[in-house]
């Protein structure tokens, strides 16, 4: 998977960390608003001009559909069983909110 030359390890290392990092805000946070979207989209951008201003960390040349893959793969190896992991210790032990809530739709 990485055979390429350390420019290009560091761009999709970098690049799988921001998607990380937009995943775990997104999975955490339950009402969402005008402002999150917002904030979500000058990360988005201060990524990308992250891309363009710092030439010597990132090869653009290398962005392409492999790319795209690595990240997606990486982001899914990381992240995915962090969220499994979380979702299954929420099922086992509910915290009270969430006790009293399923006994309020089996009350109904």
């Amino acid at each position: 998977m990485f055979n390429d030359s350390y420019v290009n390890i560091v761009t999709i290392t970098f690049s799988a960390l921001i998607c990380i990092e937009i995943l775990n805000v997104y999975t955490q946070i339950h009402n969402y608003t005008t402002q999150m979207f917002y904030i979500q989209v000058c990360t988005a951008i201060s990524y990308f001009m992250s891309i363009i201003f710092m030439k010597y960390y990132f090869e653009t040349s290398y962005i392409d559909e492999i790319f795209c893959i690595k990240i997606a793969i990486i982001t899914l190896i990381t992240w995915g069983p962090i969220q499994i992991a979380y979702y299954a210790y929420a099922y086992m032990f509910p915290d009270e909110l969430a006790t009293v809530m399923m006994d309020a739709q089996y009350d109904d």
